[in-house]
């Protein structure tokens, strides 16, 4: 909200009149939105950053990455076997365990950045506005 802000007050040309000037500004704003959803390609979609890797379903994962993927042991690696022979129908034999690669970013289908604790950690100042909650819910059917 305070970018959006921030850039309507950049565009104001005339300074006698600054409120009517940032009303024009969002009413063409909203214009421009409205044109974009309804004739896409006015909008092109801009090429994938260099690094990054699409997930499908508009999830885009964004680097920094681990140079290396790592071993997952214990109960997290367990719980990820466990959910590609259930879900994937991935075989593991007995004492496999899944190696992975930490990513720092990803873009969600709505276009939001969301941050990995892993890197964001190391950082002096968390963004705690950037985390996000994943809640999964499951439905049992009788």
């Amino acid at each position: 909200m305070e970018r959006t802000i921030g850039n309507l007050g950049e565009e104001i040309k005339q300074h006698p009149s600054p409120y009517a000037n940032l009303a024009e500004r969002g009413y063409r704003r909203c214009q421009l939105n409205a044109l974009t959803l309804l004739v896409p390609f006015l909008n092109p979609a801009r090429p994938l950053p260099q690094g990054s890797e699409d997930l499908g379903n508009g999830y885009i994962l964004l680097r920094a990455r681990d140079e290396y993927h790592q071993i997952v042991a214990g109960k997290y690696g367990t719980a990820i076997r466990d959910y590609l022979e259930e879900a994937e129908g991935v075989p593991a034999t007995e004492g496999w365990m899944p190696r992975v690669a930490r990513w720092v970013r990803m873009r969600l289908p709505n276009g939001q950045i969301v941050r990995s604790v892993w890197k964001e950690s190391r950082m002096l100042q968390l963004r705690i506005a950037r985390n996000v909650k994943v809640k999964i819910v499951s439905f049992i059917l009788v």
